[in-house]
């Protein structure tokens, strides 16, 4: 009888150790079983947030493609005093270029007149755009000159005659002529100086750049929010803006280049604002000029604005000259708003209403949003992470399963 509860007993001990070993091989299968899942479950859920791979790919290719006109040479600001090689290691050559060195540096010098009549000419002496210089000269010798005259043309051949008068030194005064001229294009001027007198004699010549057009009248140049000088003719310039509604700018006109003694320096101006973002997309005109004269280059012309609509506006500018070529300059200032508070669209208070009692945003936005925060990397490693907790709670879940599974009441 006890040979036959041993043999039971170790019957059942060899059936529990195979039921042991069996459950085993079946959880470790249903494990790996749980970890495929995990993994299909990984990349079906990466699948799904392909598109934002897509977006973060096209955003990097705009910000490689923004770096890439970044890294494209602008075009060079070149200094007075500045050196041919600093303009040489810019590298663009589409504009331009000054042949020597001499031609960057802005003359400075005494140079001698003889007699009878003499030419002093400048070939290429390079000027920026929208920039002031002024022609400065001195008699430094006895004598009293018959004519000075001085003649400009731009790199486009436009002529301009800035001065013409007799010269006398003045030991007590001692001040020098000073020409201004406001440069429409940059480029190389021909500058020729020819004089008239009994005499040789000798006159300290210097060039110098002052500030931009216009600025030097205006209270507070950073408010400028446009900027230009054109030559005239042809008769007939208009130059868009844009500006915002229910605000004040301020408009300044001014002749810019001299013009010599004896010729009629009288400029004849025309200017029309036009609104383009008119009533049922017509243009409103607004006459402001109709035959006003500028009287000499220290006539300044100016006058306010007040805009009812924001958008793009237009400005045409008419000139008559009695000279060959002149420069207008114009500047637009930002004054101030006219209203204290800001009209509300009764179009997009509409909207806003309507998307306010709206029942909520759907899942396909939510999870735009979400994704486009956050990046590709990040959420696939948040994923991964997600379904590798997930797969432990299960491995956990299902060892306790089996542990209390396995033991026998004998």
């Amino acid at each position: 009888m006890s040979r036959f509860k041993s043999l039971s007993t170790n019957l059942l001990t060899w059936r529990c150790t195979a039921t042991n070993k069996a459950s085993k091989k079946k959880f470790h299968i249903k494990a790996l079983f749980v970890l495929a899942l995990m993994l299909m479950l990984t990349i079906l859920t990466s699948n799904m947030f392909g598109f934002e791979q897509e977006n973060v790919g096209e955003t990097t290719n705009l910000e490689e493609e923004g770096e890439k006109k970044s890294e494209t040479p602008a075009k060079p600001r070149i200094e007075s005093k500045n050196t041919l090689e600093a303009v040489l290691k810019s590298n663009d050559f589409t504009w331009w270029l000054p042949e020597t060195e001499d031609e960057l540096i802005l003359p400075d010098k005494v140079y001698t007149f003889y007699a009878p009549t003499h030419e002093l000419t400048f070939n290429s002496i390079y000027l920026r755009e929208n920039y002031n210089y002024y022609f400065e000269f001195i008699l430094v010798t006895p004598h009293n000159i018959s004519s000075l005259q001085i003649e400009l043309w731009d790199d486009e051949n436009r002529y301009y005659y800035i001065f013409a008068d007799s010269l006398t030194v003045d030991y007590d005064q001692n001040e020098a002529f000073k020409v201004p001229f406001g440069t429409a294009r940059d480029g190389g001027y021909k500058i020729k100086f020819t004089s008239y007198s009994d005499t040789n004699f000798n006159l300290l010549f210097r060039l110098t750049e002052g500030c931009e057009v216009m600025k030097d009248i205006v209270d507070r140049p950073e408010d400028i929010i446009h900027l230009r000088c054109d030559p005239f003719p042809p008769a007939y310039i208009s130059r868009c803006v844009e500006l915002k509604s229910d605000w004040r700018y301020d408009f300044y006109m001014k002749k810019v280049s001299a013009t010599a003694e004896g010729l009629n320096p009288i400029v004849v101006l025309d200017y029309t604002v036009i609104d383009l973002e008119g009533p049922d997309g017509g243009e409103v005109e607004y006459p402001i000029y109709q035959g006003e004269i500028i009287a000499s280059i220290d006539d300044v012309k100016h006058f306010s604005f007040g805009t009812s609509t924001g958008g793009l506006y237009k400005f045409q500018i008419t000139v008559q000259s009695f000279v060959e070529n002149v420069n207008i300059a114009q500047a637009v200032v930002k004054k101030h708003e006219l209203t204290d508070q800001v009209v509300v669209n009764e179009t997009k208070k509409e909207e806003s209403e309507s998307s306010s009692e709206s029942s909520g945003f759907s899942f396909e936005e939510i999870l735009k949003d979400s994704t486009a925060k956050m990046p590709t990397s990040a959420s696939v490693f948040t994923l991964l992470g997600m379904s590798a907790l997930f797969g432990v709670v299960l491995t956990v879940f299902y060892i306790h399963r089996k542990r209390g599974s396995v033991k026998l009441k004998l």
